[in-house]
């Protein structure tokens, strides 16, 4: 009998992984369009996982690469949420054994997150003693949630949250105060199969969610803690859950431990580093996202109440993501209404009430003004509190599940088997809402397929023609200079749209994916200051042989000057079918002026930290030359927003025309005082003492007068 229950169960579970994966790749549209089409193709995030897939096809694995951040090579050791993901990219570099093209097995990689939510979900429900039909539905239910359509492809480290099951399974039985055996540290503690699996789950949960879901799931069970040490009373109550957080925790640090080694070796870079704890009020949840859904689905009303809440209410950002879906609002309305009941009988009674109180505490902490302001201050690198939402999906869709397992088991609601069918049936209606909430959206990717293939083919066929044109191993300069992680869009170009050559080639090196602080980007930094001819001299003698430049970068008036000074020394360049990248030959250049590859080019720079106009912002009446700005009156220069570390500094600013121009230096928005040193036409020197590390620090060049200020750059020394 055993045997069957363990058949029929693998093949429900075998079935539902089937059935939802068909589901998201008959409705996301690849079904139509198949794999080797992008997704999603804006030069966001989702740039990363495709960069992602062939770092791991090409590297072996992600830590290094010499065909981005040339000329000295990318790591990714300073951006610690990439060493959070480990269980993803195991799952990506499998994937990466069987298809080659990395556009495919990241839009593979994305569709296998829906199976493993749904076999994740329906294992949780079963081993909680839910009923097989009731288990299936309610598994389906959390893999199609709303969140994991919404956080998309772009969203890949979020869309993957397969193990959010694991983590509240992991809480209800650190909520069972009655298992003297469970995690208890001696000779037999690997003998018990519960214990084994809280290990695992430990360690799957640190490898994922950069640290987002490890952290929400610690959350919950210190709010089991607390329940524990309430209920009982018994300060031993509270070991089973920080027991399970102290695993979680170490699984993390050992996940962490390449950036240790990496600091150690290389120093710190406080570049890369951000100040984020505003970011639990911008990005806080707000409970009316819960219930409000992603589209109309073409309801005339709805989508007005939409849009309306969308356009006009503050801090609408990616929280419009919190959505539950039907089964999840109903669960989670239940839950709340749990809340009040005293009734706490059995073991399903209390799970219950525990299920209610973490949903409620999540909502505490997470909701915009909650708990989470003050936990940022001590904790800022999370940031998106709304990020918590799935959790209260699950848990929302758990309750209802159980509820309805309750009420099929109970002998004074159902004494007629017709009845009782009948409720099952009514249930699984239920929770085929979520399902039913899909159809509307059949054929929505249609036109963003059509703009991705068009896009994606026009920049393969360009970047193509390149790596023919140069030959292999030929490195390519970028323009413009931008930093990296999360430099930001400029103007139309999205924050990693840089990464299109990279993607599209297979043996060219590029300059863009240097990490932020360090060498690579150091000495493009430098390079971007520089005169057009010098730029050039300069990036020959590096050993490039091309100019790759992202037209969207720039207004039409910069992007002239850009042109029209290349094109004076270089020729004409050429311009993809879209119009969006360009490029320049620069070996004919390199042979008529008799230039050689010199290494003392990646030397002789200024080790300090040097910023131009690629670098900065503007504000007033500005006109941008190749490798200066010049201010009218009204006009200011800023930036870079960047973080130091504790010292004497000083700041030099080179331009033409300053010494009637005003100065000053913010951090985080607040005017601090500096010394002056020296002020000239050409030159002002002055010195800052930064008391501890700070970040958002903006240097700053007003133009108050009627005559015209130039600026080219900014340099900071540290004292030695």
């Amino acid at each position: 009998m055993k045997v069957l229950k363990k058949n029929a169960d693998m093949f429900t579970c075998t079935g539902i992984a089937v059935f939802v994966f068909l589901v998201a790749f008959f409705f996301l549209g690849f079904a139509k369009y198949g794999l080797s089409i992008p997704f999603s193709y804006a030069g966001g995030d989702d740039y990363s996982g495709i960069v992602t897939a062939k770092l791991l096809k090409e590297s072996g694995w992600f830590w290094f690469n010499d065909r981005i951040g040339a000329p000295f090579g990318a790591n990714s050791f300073d951006f610690t949420a990439n060493l959070l993901l480990n269980v993803d990219l195991i799952i990506a570099k499998v994937i990466s054994l069987f298809i080659r093209d990395p556009i495919a097995a990241n839009n593979f990689r994305y569709l296998l997150i829906f199976p493993m939510c749904a076999v994740s979900a329906f294992c949780v429900l079963r081993t909680l003693k839910i009923g097989r039909v009731i288990s299936a539905f309610g598994s389906v239910a959390f893999a199609l949630t709303p969140y994991i359509f919404f956080r998309g492809i772009g969203h890949f480290s979020l869309s993957a949250c397969y193990f959010i099951p694991l983590s509240i399974l992991l809480c209800i039985w650190a909520g069972n105060t009655e298992q003297d055996g469970y995690l208890k540290l001696n000779s037999s503690f690997f003998k018990s199969r519960k214990n084994v699996l809280t290990v695992i789950f430990a360690l799957l949960i640190a490898n994922n969610g950069i640290g987002y879901y490890a952290f929400f799931t610690c959350f919950f069970l210190c709010v089991v803690a607390l329940c524990n040490l309430i209920n009982t009373g018994n300060l031993k109550s509270v070991t089973v859950p920080l027991k399970t957080v102290s695993a979680i925790v170490f699984f993390t640090v050992i996940a962490l431990t390449p950036a240790f080694i990496a600091n150690a070796v290389y120093g710190s870079n406080p570049e890369v580093a951000r100040d984020l704890s505003a970011g639990a009020e911008i990005y806080g949840l707000k409970i009316s996202q819960l219930f409000l859904p992603l589209n109309s689905h073409g309801i005339g009303f709805l989508q007005t109440i939409i849009d309306g809440y969308n356009n006009f209410m503050p801090l609408v950002n990616e929280n419009r993501g919190a959505y539950l879906g039907i089964p999840g609002i109903i669960g989670f309305i239940f839950s709340l209404i749990f809340l009040v009941r005293k009734e706490k009988n059995g073991d399903s009674g209390q799970m219950l009430y525990l299920l209610s109180e973490m949903n409620i505490l999540a909502v505490i902490l997470a909701t915009v003004g909650g708990f989470s302001s003050m936990v940022s201050f001590i904790i800022p690198s999370i940031r998106s509190y709304n990020r918590i939402s799935i959790f209260i999906s699950f848990i929302s869709i758990l309750f209802l599940c159980t509820v309805m397992q309750r009420a099929y088991e109970s002998k004074t609601l159902f004494k007629n088997q017709k009845i009782k069918r009948s409720f099952v049936i009514g249930s699984a209606l239920i929770m085929s809402l979520g399902i039913i909430e899909l159809f509307p959206s059949y054929g929505m990717h249609d036109e963003e397929f059509e703009i991705n293939k068009a896009q994606y083919m026009s920049d393969k066929a360009f970047v193509s023609d390149i790596e023919e044109t140069l030959g292999k191993n030929a490195m390519v300069f970028q323009y413009p200079y931008h930093p990296t992680p999360e430099g930001g869009a400029v103007n139309g170009m999205m924050d990693y749209h840089l990464y299109a050559g990279y993607i599209n080639s297979d043996t060219l090196r590029w300059s863009y994916g240097g990490t932020k602080g360090r060498e690579t980007d150091k000495w493009l930094r430098y390079v971007s200051t520089l005169s057009a001819k010098d730029q050039i001299d300069t990036i020959c003698r590096a050993g490039f042989t091309g100019i790759y430049i992202d037209t969207r970068a720039y207004d039409a008036a910069r992007l002239n000057t850009i042109t029209d000074t290349f094109s004076k020394y270089l020729g004409k360049g050429k311009i993809s079918e879209n119009g969006n990248l360009m490029f320049y030959d620069l070996r004919a250049y390199i042979a008529e002026n008799g230039i050689n590859i010199d290494p003392s080019v990646y030397t002789d720079y200024t080790q300090n930290n040097v910023y131009g106009i690629a670098q900065m912002e503007f504000s007033g009446t500005v006109t941008h030359g190749f490798s200066s700005v010049t201010l009218q009156k009204g006009s200011e220069v800023y930036g870079p927003g960047t973080v130091f570390d504790r010292g004497t500094y000083t700041v030099v600013i080179y331009g033409k025309g300053l010494g009637t121009a005003e100065y000053g230096l913010t951090v985080g928005g607040t005017s601090i005082g500096i010394n002056e040193v020296s002020k000239s036409d050409t030159e002002i020197r002055y010195t800052v003492i930064f008391e501890k590390k700070v970040s958002r620090v903006e240097f700053k060049l007003y133009n108050n007068t009627d005559n015209a200020v130039e600026f080219y750059k900014i340099e900071i020394i540290p004292e030695k």
